[in-house]
């Protein structure tokens, strides 16, 4: 996972070297249901942040930070399972990072009109 070389210590992601057959069809079907359990995520962190639009007037900006690396995790996932990368996602490699211009902290604002509406 991390390789560290001399004094200067470098991230390198967790790849598969030239694996075939077997082994990459084991890490496939983990990662399927590891996207599946995203997915679920997904939802449950949707009804979340509506109750908590809905009773302070805004989203909260942890779940929504969460839910932004949530989706830079499926983004790896899908990735990796239709062969577009070998870098295996977390837990085998970093969980993602993800870019400042789509931070949490950057959702601010009162909830839409039409949600206040019964």
């Amino acid at each position: 996972m991390a390789a560290k070389t001399g004094s200067n210590a470098t991230a390198k992601p967790a790849t598969l070297p030239k694996v075939r057959g077997w082994t990459r069809i084991l890490y496939m079907v983990l990662f399927i249901v590891a996207l599946e359990v995203a997915e679920g995520l997904v939802y449950l962190i949707a009804v979340i942040q509506y109750i908590f639009a809905v009773a302070s007037g805004q989203p909260n900006p942890r779940l929504a930070g969460f839910g932004d690396s949530l989706g830079a995790f499926a983004r790896e996932v899908v990735c990796f399972l239709t062969y577009r990368s070998e870098i295996l996602p977390f837990p085998w490699g970093p969980w993602p990072e993800v870019p400042k211009e789509v931070s949490a902290k950057d959702v601010k604002g009162p909830v839409p009109e039409d949600m206040n509406r019964p």
